[in-house]
């Protein structure tokens, strides 16, 4: 029987459709969840769509909260656009809710990595320097919101806003932010996972 090892790395894919959860360690977690098909429908009304944030929470912080894990690596893809937004329920999670509560679990990462639809995500860490209390290096992989994979642009009010948050984040944790420009995220094979 193999030796079990504590995964140090986990990679979190959300897209409209569904959510792809990864680890390594022995064993490792590679774990699929589609948010579409039968009963889905009845989540876009808002009587309905109360326990979607949570469950998704819960899904991503059970490193930490169930298994008392914390992995030194978090890796981020937050690939829904609210440009194009398509009626799933993930569509209706509220980003900023959702990044907090991930952060606040995710206290011993040392690297973060974030990209696709990453505004809340960056006010957050500017904001609160309370979370994420051990990262020495965080990576934005952006594109400046000029072309990002549902074809429409972010707004120049965004643009400056998340340009303004990243600056204040090299402010406030100098040697930590490494900021990559990558033209398109669709070409990005190791940020962004291909299953729709």
């Amino acid at each position: 029987m193999p030796k079990m090892v504590a995964p140090s790395f986990l990679s979190i894919s959300i897209k409209p459709k569904g959510v792809r959860i990864r680890t390594d360690g022995v064993p490792s977690i590679n774990y699929s969840s589609r948010w579409i098909g039968y009963g889905m429908q009845h989540v876009h009304k808002p009587q309905h769509n109360q326990c979607i944030l949570p469950t998704l929470v819960e899904m991503c912080t059970f490193l930490p909260e169930a298994l008392g894990v914390q992995p030194t690596t978090l890796s981020i893809n937050y690939d829904i656009w609210p440009e194009n937004q398509q009626l799933t329920a993930l569509s209706h999670v509220q980003p900023g809710l959702f990044f907090r509560r991930l952060f606040e679990a995710h206290s011993g990462v040392a690297e973060l990595k974030i990209s696709g639809c990453l505004l809340e995500a960056v006010d957050i860490i500017r904001a609160d320097l309370t979370l994420l209390p051990l990262v020495a290096r965080i990576n934005i992989t952006t594109d400046w919101g000029y072309q990002h994979r549902g074809g429409a642009m972010m707004t120049l009010a965004e643009v400056r806003q998340l340009h303004n948050n990243i600056v204040d984040i090299h402010a406030t944790r100098p040697r930590v932010l490494h900021v990559s420009n990558v033209p398109r995220f669709s070409n990005l094979s190791n940020v962004v996972d291909d299953d729709e």
